[in-house]
């Protein structure tokens, strides 16, 4: 059998082909991009709808089970009925009180053998 010839109009259609080939493609990735885009529009939507949620469940579980009375208390009064109870609030976010604490305990020797590996652990850090 004879090979097929090659006429002017199959090698035309084979051209147009190789031709239109990116063009469907960079048509295929655009869609693809607006389909992605459209979900992660949907995903950002809902972020603030998930933040407000669990702000309300922390607030249920923190606010709602507390006396009224609390609730109401000036923060003066608070902190003196606080005095007498057995925990100690310190100064919220002072990393150095605590490192001093530390090391103070252990210079005295009041320090447990867990504070004292904790503070030369620091040591090492700071060094």
């Amino acid at each position: 059998m004879a090979p097929a010839r090659k006429t002017r109009a199959n090698l035309e259609n084979n051209g147009n082909l190789t031709s239109n080939f990116p063009k469907v493609l960079q048509d295929m990735q655009d869609s693809y991009a607006q389909q992605i885009n459209k979900e992660k529009d949907k995903i950002k939507s809902r972020v603030p709808e998930v933040v407000m949620t669990a702000t309300d469940i922390v607030y249920k579980a923190v606010i709602d089970n507390l006396p009224a009375e609390l609730l109401d208390m000036k923060y003066g009064e608070f902190m003196n009925q606080m005095n007498g109870m057995s925990f100690s609030a310190g100064k919220p976010n002072d990393t150095l009180t605590v490192i001093e604490d530390l090391r103070n305990k252990v210079n005295n020797g009041d320090a447990t053998p867990g504070e004292i590996s904790k503070y030369r652990e620091l040591k090492k850090l700071f060094k």
